[in-house]
């Protein structure tokens, strides 16, 4: 009876540990790390519309087509 047990226990655990590998999004609590992560760049552009440091939405469209086309003063050597 207790090598039963031991024997049972080991299993279960090895069939959960398992599931974790299988589905670590359904176990792991991801969505709480997402959400701060959000709150933390809408507290970004909150803060830097304040200062005005945000460039209009025409001027800041013109820069990303410039840097995608690899011209213009807002050329980077650092790709993200």
């Amino acid at each position: 009876m207790p090598m039963t047990l031991v024997i049972s226990f080991f299993m279960l655990g090895i069939e959960d540990i398992g599931s974790r590998v299988e589905q670590p999004f359904d176990v792991m609590p991801l969505w709480q790390y997402c959400e701060d992560i959000e709150f933390s760049c809408q507290q970004l552009l909150q803060h830097s519309q304040m200062l005005g440091r945000l460039p209009d939405e025409k001027a800041w469209l013109e820069a990303q087509l410039h840097q995608q086309l690899g011209e213009g003063p807002f050329m980077s050597s650092i790709s993200v």
